[in-house]
């Protein structure tokens, strides 16, 4: 079976202010093919971020962050301030420590899938594989991978 490469193309910007998480996520989204990221350590420098580029295919973003919560910053990009063009962007929040509040708020701001920290392949996929509708070629090849098959 040929690898799919199911992020071909896509540009995903990465908020996480610990190096660590960033670089686990870069490698597990490595198996699902090339892709382009960029990467902040807050949500003031993500909105620089965002405004200037508004070409993102994702978002990933860490709950706690020093100057705001990822929740607060899906509420920016919902609200439609970062542009219309991005509102409706596929956005998963992760966390090593949820909190119950977060993962309601998240959800009622139209959160497309939660992770948990630290991440490991077999989640990434099955979020990913939910937000993104993947063939069923693509599931059976990622499948075999974690052996859920």
């Amino acid at each position: 079976m040929i690898h799919p490469q199911p992020l071909k193309n896509f540009s995903i910007l990465i908020i996480d202010d610990a190096k660590p998480p960033r670089r686990m996520l870069r490698r597990l989204l490595n198996v699902f093919g090339e892709y382009d990221y960029e990467e902040e350590e807050n949500v003031t420098n993500a909105k620089r971020k965002v405004l200037s580029l508004n070409e993102y295919s994702l978002i990933m973003c860490d709950i706690k962050l020093p100057d705001q919560s990822g929740v607060e910053f899906l509420r920016w990009i919902r609200s439609g301030e970062a542009g219309q063009e991005i509102k409706n962007i596929p956005f998963i929040c992760y966390s090593s420590d949820f909190e119950k509040e977060d993962i309601e708020n998240a959800k009622a701001l139209g959160v497309s899938g939660f992770l948990d920290k630290p991440f490991n392949f077999g989640d990434v996929y099955q979020v990913f594989s939910a937000i993104f509708n993947w063939s069923e070629e693509t599931k059976k090849y990622f499948n075999q991978k974690i052996g859920a098959e």
